[in-house]
């Protein structure tokens, strides 16, 4: 008996170490996706911020530096002097320590793609997909005029919502479009309209109308 006991508890643990071993390798950073470097010398901004930080994956025992590359959406980390990007897992949450700043990975029309996770809603949640624009060499028109290197520069934000059966969607910026697209999931918002002014291009604003919206 006391045999068939210690063997039970053997399987158990040692279904658990497989189990644990399974949940973190599936999330492992160890591996050979090489980082696209084509365009690091190109004037401008290419990173939110071109420092690597100490940032937390979920699922992941250890902390490690990454940084977000908004470009190619990628987050990237270093390991032996060069740059990897870091696997796309649906459903991974990252957190900036210093920034504290969460980015998710969200299907996105069978795309996944990361975002700053703003506000977190049973009902709605708020999402910002940060951007930069890749401006490429101009030459010369005429002798009056002088050529351009490419560049980067850093972009208006688009702003998404995630609704509560999964579903990840750009939302309008004015008024009368975002009245209509909330619509389309039985929200209706004229009558809050009429009583708080919301810019829909304001992150402020689109987070408090989130808030109020997850009370409802």
């Amino acid at each position: 008996m006391k045999f068939l006991l210690s063997l039970a508890a053997f399987f158990v643990m040692t279904s658990a170490v497989f189990a644990q071993n399974n949940r973190i390798s599936q999330y492992s950073i160890d591996f050979s996706r090489s980082a696209d470097n084509s365009l690091n010398s190109v004037a401008g901004k290419l990173y939110i911020d071109e420092a690597f930080s100490q940032a937390k994956i979920s699922n992941y025992d250890n902390s490690t530096l990454l940084r977000y590359n908004p470009y190619r959406d990628e987050m990237e980390f270093m390991k032996q002097d060069q740059i990897f990007y870091l696997d796309k897992h649906e459903g991974i949450k990252i957190k900036f320590v210093r920034a504290n700043k969460n980015y998710v990975i969200k299907n996105v029309n069978g795309e996944l793609k990361y975002f700053v996770e703003v506000q977190k809603g049973d009902k709605v949640s708020f999402l910002v997909k940060e951007r930069v624009k890749y401006s490429p060499a101009a030459p010369a028109v005429d002798s009056y005029s002088s050529s351009k290197p490419a560049r980067f520069t850093r972009s208006t934000d688009a702003f998404y919502v995630e609704f509560a059966d999964g579903t990840v969607e750009e939302m309008p910026k004015k008024k009368k479009q975002a009245i209509k697209f909330f619509k389309k999931k039985n929200i209706d918002l004229k009558s809050y309209l009429k009583k708080n002014k919301i810019n829909f291009k304001k992150e402020k604003d689109v987070k408090k109308l989130v808030q109020d919206l997850n009370k409802l």
